[in-house]
């Protein structure tokens, strides 16, 4: 029998899990610590249904912090809270995607640099276990937030938008992961009452 998986955050740290086949759902899984408010989580799943990423943010009596947790068993146990953003200042917006297989992982956030927030990302080639250092996506001076993140089934090729204010006016902006060998790679709609975007990788 073929089984459909899916997965959907039912409040806030905690995930479940069904086959939709038979529309039945596992126990609620804590997936935030205890002892601070948790905020905004987002899923992501592999194709088969085994290779399951959420993240959210988290405060940690000082700042929000985006974290995620990652499960190669279809839900069954998860690694332990991984922070993305660096603490010592409030990251928002969370976002994330991953490759068909689940191997791949890619997470944007809006940071507070201190003067201005900043797009960032981190990346993951081994279904989480491990994450790139933190890059900034935007450029520092003005601020930058709202991004939205997407890739290629394989993982090979990201792309991110976000909203960024240029002095006069928010603009929408991009960039891609490796950079395009020619232009054209990415199409960006901008939402029409101007926060986020959708993206469309080719």
């Amino acid at each position: 029998m073929r089984r459909n998986w899916i997965v959907a955050v039912a409040a806030v740290g905690l995930v479940l899990v069904s086959e939709a086949a038979a529309l039945t759902w596992s126990a609620p899984v804590d997936l935030s610590a205890a002892g601070q408010f948790a905020s905004s989580p987002q899923v992501t799943v592999s194709a088969d249904g085994s290779k399951l990423t959420g993240v959210w943010e988290r405060y940690n009596g000082s700042n929000w912090i985006v974290q995620a947790r990652t499960s190669t068993d279809s839900g069954a146990t998860w690694s332990p809270p991984v922070d993305l953003s660096a603490a010592g200042q409030d990251a928002y917006g969370r976002q994330v995607t991953g490759s068909a297989d689940g191997s791949k992982l890619v997470s944007v956030w809006h940071r507070y640099n201190g003067s201005n927030w900043i797009v960032q990302a981190r990346t993951s080639t081994d279904s989480g276990a491990t994450w790139s250092d933190p890059v900034d996506l935007s450029a520092a001076g003005q601020d930058a937030n709202d991004p939205r993140v997407t890739g290629s089934a394989d993982g090979s090729r990201l792309a991110s938008v976000w909203r960024r204010y240029n002095g006069s006016n928010n603009i929408i902006q991009g960039a891609t992961a490796p950079a395009p060998a020619a232009a054209g790679m990415f199409y960006v709609i901008p939402n029409r009452k101007g926060g986020g975007a959708v993206i469309h990788l080719e």
